[in-house]
């Protein structure tokens, strides 16, 4: 069929098939067109698009067995204030008009054609009310994943010579720049202008509400300085580097959509907020009454990416055999895949703060691992909607083989610092109807050198020259996202995820290609932590409910274990005699009873971020999954690297744990009650409590040593207060 539009060409170039419904746009809504010098468009209006009958599709195979569609009821663009207004149960009117202004010139750059477009909007509403699933038969979810409302104003600046979708691998024949939301100079502080918000519930109005607050983002790259393209003017005082930027290329060809650049911006800062208690209107930025917006934690990425390539092309969820390849989409059902890789920037900083963001901690001064080809490598990231048992194969843990369970047992690639001479088939295949994510083969070979403490409150600025390294070596995962929540009782969100990040790279530098979580000291480059590990994530049926509490995550099937060689040396010219090793390390967790709560906690006037729990150590139960041991393969274990089979262990741990008044706090140095010393601190404790004391079963476990038992242990009740508190020593 033919799509209207270059979106919906790309859409189905890159395999959708998507069926949509517009509302038109009245003589009324069109403000103003001009032709001189270029074309310019503009239209004003309260509602662009939509309305409670529309519908927008998004069907990957559609007219094959596969077939499974991704469908988005009552789409609206709705002009808002700058404050926002809510949807009241009564579908109350939105304050607006907004509008969008949109210029199109065509030129030439000697006598090659180029083409720009130059659009702008006012603050806007993106209203989702319904999202839905339809299996292969056309049947609807009987639940959707909830309600999405995004606040934005925002712009979108495109220039390309020789046309729309010319060049090629790192040509300076483009300049794209996308802009959402209004930059903030410093977290401390606000600039003129509206910021974004995006809104997410799962009930009717007046249900708790997670939102991403404060919400600014800036990416793309155009070499122009200042202008419309500079993500602050003429500074770079938000991070934005638009100033240094170089042209990219942007094209299509056989294999997909391309995007690449010797240098891309990238700024995105936002505060993690939820409301418990929303008034009738709900989506909405005030905070008065009920409407009380709690936050717990900033979060951003601000700088660059080095060399960055983008290519989207086709290719959905592949047969159950193991085999893939990211840009052949022989096997594989439609859908997308994504291919990205980078090098972080030197200016490149990962940002998170407590909630109000007037203590900011900046990681930045990244450095590839010494031998690293990229920093940053996602060669297969692959989006589609699934039907049950439609999976794209399980993964193998401890072993470097994918999909059948024939292939894990027979690899004999395993991991660096041993684990055995095969792996264990791991899966969890979809039940029902699914958004699904696989990835494969991801990467990160970067880390930060520096750590910057912004604390606006004590109006001070503190550097220090040490690094947090968390390298992943080899990185596979599956996730299947349900409508609905667990009990089936409304909407929501339950997924079904396995998530591996394992070290099976032997070669002279023992941190290169695989997984490490160290501190390094960038002065005297020493590093200290789990180098080589192995990560496991698990959970089946895993609810992410939102509740008056906070943000809850609770699963009857949930596994964890990491396991690692607890060591250091100097990280950058780490070599296997330099490697000093200290013990092996072996952890694995699995529950039938698993509970995490994320809220705001507020002390002397500041929210930081507050967590409760509860596990139930037993053996993963629930029917379908595969992703536990069994046999109460709950247990500890360390051991002597020179004879590993000399091991301390508590096994076949059973009984509950409670942690209660968790708390993640970045203290400013004006908080004199918390840091009378005038030195601000990273405070993080909790209460754990166990047994009994915990509303369960006693914490008991099996002693051993070299594997012989040694004795049984338990503990019926108690409770453990732990506090560490992390500051500069002046």
């Amino acid at each position: 069929m033919t799509r209207p539009g270059f979106v919906w060409g790309v859409l189905g170039m890159l395999g959708a098939s998507p069926v949509f419904a517009m509302q038109a746009i009245s003589d009324t809504d069109l403000a103003a067109t001009t032709g001189q010098s270029g074309l310019t468009y503009v239209t004003s209006s309260n509602t662009l698009l939509g309305g409670s009958g529309s519908v927008l599709q998004w069907n990957p195979d559609a007219g094959n067995s596969n077939s499974a569609t991704l469908e988005v009821q009552g789409l609206q663009f709705n002009g808002i204030g700058g404050q926002g207004v809510g949807i009241g149960a009564s579908g109350s009117s939105l304050s607006g008009p907004f509008s969008v202004t949109t210029n199109f010139d065509v030129g030439s750059n000697g006598s090659t054609p180029a083409l720009a477009i130059n659009s702008s909007w006012t603050q806007t509403r993106v209203l989702v009310p319904t999202v839905v699933l339809l299996n292969a038969s056309g049947t609807a979810s009987t639940y959707g994943y909830g309600s999405v409302a995004m606040d934005s104003s925002g712009s979108l600046n495109f220039t390309n010579v020789g046309g729309l979708l010319n060049g090629s691998k790192m040509s300076p024949s483009t300049q794209l720049y996308l802009t959402l939301g209004s930059p903030q100079i410093g977290m401390g502080s606000t600039a003129p202008g509206s910021y974004g918000q995006i809104y997410y519930r799962q009930g009717g109005v007046g249900s708790p509400e997670m939102i991403i607050d404060k919400l600014y983002m800036a990416t793309g790259f155009n070499p122009q300085v200042g202008g419309v393209f500079g993500a602050c003017g003429t500074t770079t005082s938000c991070g934005g580097t638009a100033a240094g930027l170089a042209a990219g290329g942007f094209a299509s060809g056989s294999t997909g959509l391309y995007l690449g650049t010797p240098k891309l911006d990238f700024n995105m800062t936002y505060v993690l907020a939820y409301r418990p208690s929303p008034s009738g209107t709900g989506f909405t930025t005030a905070t008065s009454g009920s409407d009380v917006i709690e936050n717990l934690g900033t979060f951003g990425w601000t700088g660059s990416f080095d060399n960055a390539e983008l290519l989207l092309s086709s290719g959905g969820m592949w047969s159950d055999t193991g085999a893939y390849n990211p840009l052949n989409p022989s096997g594989r059902s439609q859908g997308l895949n994504i291919d990205f890789h980078a090098n972080y920037d030197p200016n490149f900083n990962w940002v998170i703060g407590e909630g109000s963001g007037q203590a900011v901690l900046d990681f930045g001064g990244w450095n590839n691992l010494t031998g690293a080809t990229w920093g940053l490598n996602v060669p297969n990231l692959t989006l589609d909607v699934v039907n049950a048992a439609q999976g794209s194969g399980g993964l193998c843990w401890g072993a470097q083989s994918y999909g059948v369970a024939a292939g894990c047992t027979a690899s004999t690639t395993t991991w660096v610092n041993g684990g055995g001479s095969s792996g264990a088939y791991l899966d969890l295949e979809p039940t029902s109807t699914a958004l699904g994510l696989s990835i494969r083969d991801m990467s990160l070979q970067a880390y930060s050198t520096t750590v910057t403490l912004y604390d606006y409150l004590a109006n001070s600025t503190r550097s220090f020259n040490w690094g947090l390294m968390y390298t992943l070596g080899q990185v596979d995962g599956n996730l299947y996202l349900y409508p609905g929540n667990a009990a089936g009782t409304g909407n929501g969100l339950t997924a079904d995820f396995l998530l591996m990040s394992q070290s099976f790279a032997n070669n002279a530098y023992p941190l290169l290609n695989n997984t490490n979580f160290m501190i390094v000291d960038t002065n005297t480059n020493l590093g200290f932590g789990l180098a080589q590990a192995n990560l496991l994530l698990a959970a089946h049926q895993l609810a992410i409910n939102l509740t008056t509490a906070g943000i809850q995550l609770s699963s009857p099937d949930m596994r964890m274990e990491v396991q690692g060689i607890l060591g250091g040396g100097p990280v950058y010219s780490m070599t296997s005699s330099t490697f000093e090793k200290m013990m092996y390390v072996d952890v694995n967790l699995e529950s039938n009873n698993f509970n995490l709560t994320l809220s705001q906690g507020t002390q002397n006037g500041l929210p930081y971020l507050a967590y409760t729990g509860h596990m139930t150590l037993a053996d993963t139960t629930q029917s379908g999954s595969t992703i536990g041991v069994g046999g109460n393969a709950n247990y500890i274990s360390l051991a002597e690297p020179s004879n590993p089979s000399a091991s301390f262990m508590l096994a076949n741990i059973t009984g509950d744990i409670n942690v209660i008044n968790g708390q993640v706090f970045l203290i400013s140095a004006a908080d004199t009650v918390d840091a009378p010393d005038g030195i601000p601190r990273l405070q993080l404790a909790d209460t754990v409590q166990v047994g009994s004391t915990a509303g369960g079963q006693a914490l008991t476990a099996n002693v051993k040593f070299g594997g012989a038992q040694l004795a049984t242990i338990a503990i019926p009740s108690g409770q453990i207060y732990s506090s560490i508190m992390l500051k500069p020593q002046h």
